[in-house]
C-alpha cells in the first residue's frame, strides 16, 4: 500500500506577486523593489512596460524606464507600450513614454499601425495632439495603406480629421485599393471639412 506524505506549502508561495502582476495593479513599490530581468516577457509576449502602460499605471511605468525597461520593446503583435496607452487614451503615459524616447512612428507587425492610429480609434484629441507634437508622421500607411487620416474617418472622428489635417496630413492620400479618406466618408460634418480642405 502506497504511503504518501503530505507537507505544508506555505500559502504565499502560490501568492507570490510578478512583476507582471505588479505592473498590472499599479504596485509601483514591487516595481522600484524588483532585481530581476524588467525586459523579460509573458506569455502574450508583452514586457511589463507594456502591461503597465496599457493599464495607464504612470508611476509604474516611470519606475521601470528608471530601471532601464527598453521603451521601445515590441509585445503582442508587434504593439509597443506606447501603442497600448494611446489606444487607452492615457495621456500621461504617453507623455511618459514620448519624454523617455519611445519611437512614436513604430509600426506595429499586425496592421502595420501606429501609435497615432490606435490613438485615433480611441478618440482622444488630446493625445492625439500630444503625438502630433511629438512628431508623428500624420501620413504613414498601413499595411493595407490606410493613413491616420482614414483612420479618423472611419471611425467618424470630425475633430480629429481637423487636428491632422492642420498637421499636414494629405487629404487625396490612396489606400491600397486607390480610395481615399473623401470616398470613405459618410458623415456629413467630415465630408464638409474634408471639401473644404481640397479633398476630391
Amino acid at each position: 500500500m502506497a504511503v504518501f506524505i503530505m507537507f505544508a506549502i506555505p500559502a504565499s508561495m502560490f501568492a507570490q506577486e510578478t512583476l507582471f502582476d505588479a505592473a498590472k495593479k499599479g504596485d509601483v513599490e514591487f516595481v522600484r523593489q524588483f532585481h530581476g530581468d524588467v525586459n523579460a516577457k509573458n506569455n502574450y509576449g508583452n514586457t511589463a512596460l507594456i502591461v503597465a502602460a496599457g493599464q495607464g499605471h504612470t508611476a509604474v511605468v516611470l519606475a521601470l524606464i528608471e530601471a532601464k525597461a527598453d521603451v521601445n520593446a515590441a509585445g503582442f503583435m508587434g504593439a509597443t507600450a506606447l501603442m497600448f496607452a494611446a489606444n487607452e487614451g492615457y495621456l500621461d503615459t504617453v507623455q511618459a513614454l514620448l519624454a523617455a524616447d519611445a519611437d512614436v512612428n513604430a509600426v506595429d507587425t499586425a496592421m502595420g499601425g501606429t501609435a497615432l492610429m490606435y490613438a485615433i480609434r480611441d478618440g482622444d484629441p488630446a493625445v492625439v495632439k500630444a503625438l502630433i507634437d511629438a512628431e508623428a508622421d500624420v501620413n504613414a500607411c498601413s499595411s493595407g495603406g490606410s493613413t491616420a487620416l482614414m483612420v479618423a474617418v472611419i471611425n467618424n472622428r470630425p475633430e480629429l480629421v481637423r487636428l491632422l489635417i492642420e498637421a499636414k496630413a494629405d487629404v487625396n492620400a490612396k489606400n491600397s485599393q486607390g480610395i481615399t479618406a473623401l470616398q470613405i466618408a459618410e458623415d456629413s460634418a467630415i465630408i464638409n471639412i474634408l471639401k473644404k480642405a481640397g479633398a476630391q
